[in-house]
C-alpha cells in the first residue's frame, strides 16, 4: 500500500498479511514510488476470489501456490544444478561433532538451519549450522536451536531507506526472511541488534525494517556476530 504525504511516498503492508509482499519492496525509490499502483492492497485474497467468480473468471478456482515462481515446481534442485556453475557443485564431507558423517552434494545446496537434503541415517533429524569453503566441509548437529545457529547481531549491505532513515535511538521491528515474525531491533547504521537471540541468520538475505506498517527500508545481510 503506497500513501502519499506532502508529496513524499511511503510505503506499507498490505491488508492481506498472509499474502503481503512488502518484504520484497523495501527498495523502491520515492520516484518508482510515484508512479506505481497497487490495486490490490485493500483486499485479502479472499475477496478477491469472489469478486473473480462473480465476474466468471477461471483463475477464482485456482489454488495457492507455495512453489518457487521461477523453478519448476517440486524440482529446485534440478533448477540449482542447472544455474549454479559446476566448480561449486563438487561433493565433499559432512562433519558431525569433528567427525565425518557422510558426504555432501556441493555446499551451494545449504544454507543455515536447513533440514531437508542432508541425506544421513541414523539418529536425527540433522540441522545444517556452518560450512569450511576452503576445505569444501559441511557441518551439521541434531541441536536444532545449536549455539552455532543462534544470534542477535549482524551487518547489512546496500541499505536503503525509503523515505527518511530511522533514528538509532528507537527499536523498531525487523523481518529477516519473507513471513518471518517481526523482532524489535535497534539499528546503528549498518549494525543491527535485535531484541532477542533468532534462529539461522542467513548472509544473502533481506533484513526489512518496519514502524508499525510502514516500511522503512532495509538491506542485504552480509555478517552474522
Amino acid at each position: 500500500k503506497i500513501l502519499n504525504k506532502k508529496n513524499k511516498y511511503y510505503l506499507y503492508r498490505g491488508e492481506d498479511v498472509s499474502k503481503d509482499q512488502s518484504y520484497f519492496l523495501y527498495n523502491l525509490t520515492q520516484t518508482q514510488l510515484k508512479h506505481i499502483l497497487f490495486p490490490n492492497s485493500n483486499y485479502i485474497k479472499n475477496d478477491i476470489r469472489k469478486l473473480a467468480a462473480q465476474h466468471k473468471i477461471p483463475q477464482a478456482k485456482i489454488k495457492d501456490s507455495q512453489d518457487v515462481c521461477f523453478a519448476p515446481r517440486k524440482h529446485h534442485d534440478k533448477f540449482l544444478k542447472k544455474n549454479i556453475p559446476k566448480k561449486y557443485q563438487q561433493p565433499g564431507d559432512i562433519i558431525l561433532d569433528g567427525e565425518k558423517v557422510g558426504e555432501h552434494k556441493g555446499l551451494p545446496f545449504f544454507t543455515y538451519g536447513q533440514r531437508q537434503g542432508i541425506n544421513l541415517g541414523g539418529q536425527g533429524p540433522y540441522y545444517v549450522i556452518g560450512w569450511n569453503k576452503k576445505n569444501n566441509q559441511l557441518f551439521i548437529s541434531k541441536d536444532a536451536q545449536d549455539k552455532k545457529i543462534m544470534s542477535n547481531s549482524f551487518t547489512i549491505k546496500n541499505v536503503h531507506w525509503i523515505s527518511e532513515p530511522p533514528k538509532s535511538t528507537q527499536k523498531y521491528d525487523c523481518q529477516i526472511r519473507y513471513q518471518a515474525k517481526p523482532i524489535k531491533a535497534k539499528i546503528q547504521k549498518n549494525k543491527i541488534t535485535l531484541s532477542t537471540k533468532v534462529r539461522a541468520i542467513s548472509p544473502g538475505q533481506s533484513a526489512v525494517f518496519y514502524k508499525g506498517k510502514q516500511v522503512l527500508g532495509g538491506g542485504i545481510i552480509n555478517k552474522v556476530n
